[in-house]
């Protein structure tokens, strides 16, 4: 008897492929995907804010919270009137353009980057311990809608290098998070400081508009000399404080920056940070 030969076996049906217009606008749609979780996971909290996003804007008629971390010229040393100071200028804009806002000013004459690092941090060597009462610590529990951090030149006259001055930036910048952070440039220093200092402090003041952009505030372009000294009228006379009317440029500065976008173009949803928390520090 004659054996048939196996039927060869049927092959599974091939599914259709989709058009190459299809294929093309999914594989799109995936990097897409990709590319936005990828930004959110380099966006978290407690990474450095160079040049920084936009400031979390405070919705229409919530009084705003602005806090002063910083040295002798933001704590309101060298105008002959106390209301002149820069600090105070914001304090005076804000009542203009949200009543009921603070300015928590946390500035200490004499203090450094090392007196602002987070609560907890290692004394850098041969320097100070970071202050909890009026270190970046002590600004976030004002719970602020921005935080501005005004160290103009006692680093430089104690010997600090700008790679040390700029770490201890990034570091404040990192333990701040998502609170929106100005640092402003150093202002030139002839008092009480060697050349290298003063070298020192022309160098920070590039990298500090270099590395942070729109979240740099430039207090050394309205005041300085080509060669690092302040201009005839801006000088307090000890060659380290400014006066009135320099102080006024300052309030300029730090009014023309974004910073102003926080209380000046609210958003409209959001409930944002807490303001008016009672805390350490004058209020002004």
């Amino acid at each position: 008897m004659t054996r048939r030969p196996p039927a060869p076996a049927r092959r599974p049906a091939r599914r259709p492929r989709a058009p190459i217009a299809v294929r093309a606008a999914v594989s799109s749609a995936f990097r897409a995907l990709a590319f936005a979780v990828l930004a959110v996971a380099a966006s978290g909290p407690g990474r450095a804010q160079p040049g920084g996003p936009g400031p979390a804007l405070a919705p229409a008629g919530r009084p705003v919270t602005v806090v002063v971390l910083g040295s002798s010229n933001a704590a309101g040393q060298g105008p002959e009137h106390a209301d002149s100071t820069w600090a105070r200028r914001l304090q005076a804009e804000l009542d203009r353009q949200r009543p009921g806002s603070r300015v928590v000013n946390l500035a200490v004459g004499g203090y450094t980057t090392a007196h602002l690092l987070p609560t907890g941090t290692p004394a850098p060597a041969g320097r100070a311990a970071p202050d909890p009462a009026h270190n970046v610590t002590a600004a976030l529990a004002h719970r602020p809608d921005a935080v501005v951090v005004s160290l103009t030149s006692n680093d430089a006259a104690h010997g600090v290098s700008v790679a040390d001055q700029l770490a201890a930036y990034d570091a404040m910048l990192a333990a701040a998070g998502d609170v929106p952070v100005w640092i402003t440039t150093p202002t030139p220093r002839t008092g009480a400081i060697l050349a290298e200092g003063r070298q020192t402090q022309s160098d920070l003041r590039d990298s500090t508009l270099a590395r942070w952009g729109s979240r740099a505030i430039d207090l050394w372009a309205p005041v300085a000399t080509a060669e690092g000294a302040a201009r005839a009228g801006y000088d307090a006379g000890d060659g380290v404080h400014f006066t009135d009317r320099a102080h006024g440029l300052f309030a300029d500065a730090v009014l023309a920056s974004p910073l102003a976008d926080v209380w000046r173009a609210p958003s409209a949803s959001g409930a944002g940070p807490a303001s008016g928390t009672p805390g350490v520090g004058p209020e002004w």
